[in-house]
């Protein structure tokens, strides 16, 4: 009866995870066709049956970025829908970073959604930062990091710290 009942478990258990890649694989292709509202859908979908994988977090947050580019290239767009999506991307970045603190490549993610919402927010500028330091802390050889570091330097306005950064880029 053990035997049975752990058999049991793992089936379900790992039906939970390939039900969730079935949902991240008809996520992709919504947003390949840029339906990215179905894509929310189903990542969304994809989240709640595998909450412990940082990559589901970072492709809803795609989702959300692609919605919001939708509404804000509309001839009226709707502002607020627009604020509400970048939030939401920047919420579904963070939550990633928080799954895998250890993963460079979801720090470099949260501060491009940073970047994407500092027409939205003062201190976007600031989140970028914050997040590309702890990228390089985690990868120190990628020139990019610190490009995008001198860049988020220059727009706070701190030229010795964007120099240093551009250096390091070199």
């Amino acid at each position: 009866i053990l035997l049975f009942a752990v058999i049991v478990v793992l089936v379900i258990f790992l039906a939970r995870f390939y039900t969730a890649e079935v949902y991240r694989a008809k996520a992709i292709k919504f947003s390949t066709v840029g339906n990215h509202t179905k894509a929310a859908a189903e990542m969304f979908k994809a989240v709640s049956l595998n909450p412990g994988n940082s990559k589901y977090y970072l492709e809803l947050a795609s989702s959300y970025v692609g919605m919001a580019t939708v509404e804000s290239q509309k001839e009226s767009p709707d502002k607020q829908q627009v604020a509400n999506l970048v939030a939401s991307a920047v919420n579904q970045a963070r939550e990633a970073t928080r799954i895998a603190p250890n993963d460079a490549s979801g720090w470099d993610f949260l501060a491009t959604m940073y970047s994407t919402a500092r027409p939205l927010s003062q201190n976007a500028n600031n989140f970028v930062i914050s997040s590309l330091e702890k990228a390089i802390t985690l990868e120190k050889t990628n020139p990019r990091l610190y490009l995008e570091l001198g860049k988020a330097r220059v727009i706070a306005q701190d030229a010795e710290g964007a120099r240093d950064s551009l250096e390091e880029a070199a």
